[in-house]
């Protein structure tokens, strides 16, 4: 490939694009970048043209995410349309103004605690937290979109359906460490008084992360200290995504 020169501004003869390294200052954080800049062949003096200092500021941000794990602006338009989200959607999920979603989603830098948010919203198997950390303030409509991805239960606190689960064992850990069909009346209303299960995790596919990541039989076992009677035909474990 053919080195590019242009015209040196410090004597009568050309100057060649280079590439340089070196380390820059971004919010505090020390970040190296490789970037071309003209060199004068004859002085040896550097400079850069507008185009290369545009460049620069790309790679230099687009370093800064990638040290900091943030979500590039594409990377969070394509999680929120994956979601069915409008921005306004997105921006009260995640407790931020009106127009702060569209404006990250339009290349704007957030901030440490915003770039956090943002990395939850993007990594799939944190979406169950957030609706629960943010159900009260969510209009229905938003919870129940939500809801459809991540099955967390109306009452914010359990997770629910669980696929390739056994049947006994989802009904216990969720429950009772009895098994048996779980009714929508006086059921519910005694589950609503356990204590939610700690460290479940909702997935945005069918399948879910059981209590403390063990087996459906041994979730069940820690929580209660009782592990439901295994089913004949069930010879399989939970499927974890």
């Amino acid at each position: 490939m053919a080195t590019k020169t242009m015209p040196s501004p410090f004597a009568n003869g050309m100057a060649e694009e280079i590439q340089k390294t070196d380390i820059f200052e971004m919010r505090g954080q020390q970040i190296q970048v490789t970037v071309p800049v003209f060199r004068c062949i004859e002085t040896g003096e550097q400079f850069t043209t507008d185009e290369q200092d545009e460049l620069f500021l790309e790679l230099l941000e687009q370093k800064w995410r990638e040290h900091n794990h943030v979500p590039t602006a594409e990377q969070l338009t394509a999680r929120r349309e994956a979601l069915g989200l409008s921005a306004r959607e997105a921006s009260r999920l995640l407790g931020f103004g009106v127009n702060q979603f569209r404006q990250y989603e339009s290349g704007e830098l957030p901030s440490e605690s915003n770039a956090l948010l943002l990395g939850m919203f993007c990594d799939h198997s944190m979406l169950g937290k957030l609706l629960q950390m943010r159900l009260a303030a969510l209009p229905s409509k938003t919870v129940r979109k939500l809801q459809e991805l991540t099955h967390v239960s109306a009452l914010g606190r359990e997770i629910t359906t669980i696929h390739h689960w056994p049947r006994h064992a989802a009904v216990s850990a969720m429950y009772a460490p009895s098994v048996g069909r779980v009714h929508s009346g006086s059921a519910k209303r005694q589950a609503a008084k356990r204590p939610a299960i700690a460290d479940a995790w909702a997935m945005p596919g069918p399948d879910l992360v059981q209590p403390a990541a063990l087996p459906g039989w041994q979730a069940a076992a820690v929580i209660y200290g009782k592990a439901p009677r295994a089913e004949k035909s069930t010879s399989y474990l939970p499927i974890v995504s």
